[in-house]
């Protein structure tokens, strides 16, 4: 196991999340000097799964607890998973926002971190090359289990691909 990046049928974990944004953070620093871009960068990349916040709440109750919150992201026992920032679909906005605020370095050390936690996610957390679309999870009902399947390691088998 390493910290750099989870193991098979791991999912990303807080700890990974942080070594990859401050990796990330760094080059952007090394190609850019910018002390706000990279800041910016590893704070986003960090605290985007704040979101997690809202659907443990949802699911839970307003007593939050942080270490059920781990578990329930980490063991994936939400029955629905809204994952509000986690959704290709900002893609749009986030540039526009870039684009809008001059590349402004803290809107665009924002969108970096933004971008390399998602795809980091994306890459990591799922076979469901869908999870990561708001749109395909609302036209789901947000169905944690349809979005995040389990793998099933010991069979060597994953869940099948789900269907658009």
């Amino acid at each position: 196991q390493t910290v750099c990046a989870p193991s098979e049928g791991e999912v990303v974990k807080l700890e990974h999340h942080i070594v990859i944004s401050a990796c990330v953070s760094a080059a952007l620093w090394g190609v850019t000097r910018s002390w706000p871009m990279a800041a910016a960068c590893l704070t986003v990349g960090v605290f985007m799964d704040g979101d997690h916040v809202v659907d443990y709440v949802r699911e839970f109750g307003i007593r939050l607890n942080v270490r059920r919150l781990f578990e329930a992201s980490y063991q994936r026992t939400f029955r629905r998973t809204w994952l509000l920032l986690h959704a290709w679909e900002w893609m749009p906005f986030v540039l526009g926002a870039v684009w809008l605020s001059r590349m402004n370095p803290w809107v665009v050390g924002a969108a970096v971190g933004w971008g390399q936690h998602l795809l980091s996610d994306q890459l990591f957390n799922t076979p469901n090359p869908w999870a990561y679309s708001i749109l395909w999870r609302w036209r789901h009902g947000f169905d944690h289990q349809r979005a995040f399947p389990f793998h099933k390691k010991d069979a060597g088998q994953t869940a099948p691909l789900p269907e658009i």
